[in-house]
């Protein structure tokens, strides 16, 4: 019986206390870690207790996010304005391959071959990698390895090895990065408002609309500064240049034996599918 308890005798029963939820920020003692689940991804927030007595920070993470709501600036490599993506969830920093073409980046090729993955679902493999690019950042000098992206959408994307080197503090929810340099001193990125994808809609959405009445239109786009298609790019084709010269030299020369084929006046095709002809012209094609 609980009564009867020795752990009982001259004390008093406490209930257990269960810890409510906090909301808000505020000042944590001790380490803990909390998982949510819900809604359209998984948060996982970690709260760590650093030694001395300091302030617990909260760092959190989410999966599935939206594309239109990302950290994004205007930063500059060498005199050009690059639009930039502030990814913690890329392992590494690119660089899109016509802007690293266009500045003349020194480049240098990998011993392995590093698999991309783009948000579409689209794989490619790429080896180039432009070592300690002068990444300007509020009129300072953050140096980035970059490596090659074939796909459109953001100029620079800048990754974890970026984020590490200058040991960045991302507030997610006010779209701040901070920056030190080396000497300590921070610098402050505001993220840009930038609506990635937002004229993009897809096909059930562009259903959705045209039945509640909006216009929409067929456009065939044209690209008018494209090249001329030659032989040389086509690769079965300029392997037989002599079959397609340029310019005609003239008619074929006269044969000593004419071919042709004589046709009769009002004749049908004779491809006749067997089960559809008469027995007696069935009997006359077996024969």
């Amino acid at each position: 019986m609980r009564r009867e308890c020795p752990m009982l005798a001259g004390g008093q029963v406490r209930a257990p206390v269960v810890a409510a939820p906090q909301r808000g920020r505020g000042r944590g003692r001790g380490n803990f870690q909390r998982r949510e689940e819900g809604g359209r991804g998984v948060a996982h927030v970690v709260a760590i207790q650093h030694e001395g007595g300091g302030q617990a920070r909260v760092y959190a993470q989410r999966e599935g996010r939206n594309d239109a709501d990302v950290i994004a600036g205007t930063f500059t490599l060498q005199s050009l304005s690059l639009l930039s993506l502030i990814d913690s969830g890329s392992t590494h920093s690119y660089i899109l391959r016509e802007h690293a073409e266009l500045l003349g980046l020194p480049v240098e090729s990998l011993d392995v071959d590093v698999r991309v993955t783009s948000s579409f679902g689209e794989t490619v493999v790429t080896r180039k990698l432009y070592r300690r690019c002068p990444l300007v950042v509020q009129d300072h000098v953050f140096h980035v390895d970059l490596m090659e992206l074939p796909f459109y959408g953001f100029d620079v994307i800048l990754g974890m090895d970026w984020l590490a080197e200058h040991r960045a503090v991302v507030d997610c929810e006010n779209k701040r990065v901070s920056l030190k340099l080396a000497d300590d001193y921070e610098v402050v990125v505001v993220g840009e408002n930038v609506k990635f994808l937002a004229n993009v809609v897809s096909y059930l959405e562009a259903s959705r609309m045209l039945r509640q009445g909006c216009e929409a239109y067929l456009a065939f786009v044209m690209n008018p500064s494209s090249k001329e298609l030659r032989v040389q790019d086509i690769r079965i084709v300029r392997e037989f240049p002599g079959v397609f010269p340029e310019e005609l030299p003239g008619l074929p020369p006269n044969r000593e034996v004419e071919f042709g084929i004589e046709l009769y006046e009002n004749t049908t095709p004779v491809s006749i599918t067997p089960y559809r002809m008469a027995p007696k012209e069935l009997r006359e094609l077996k024969a």
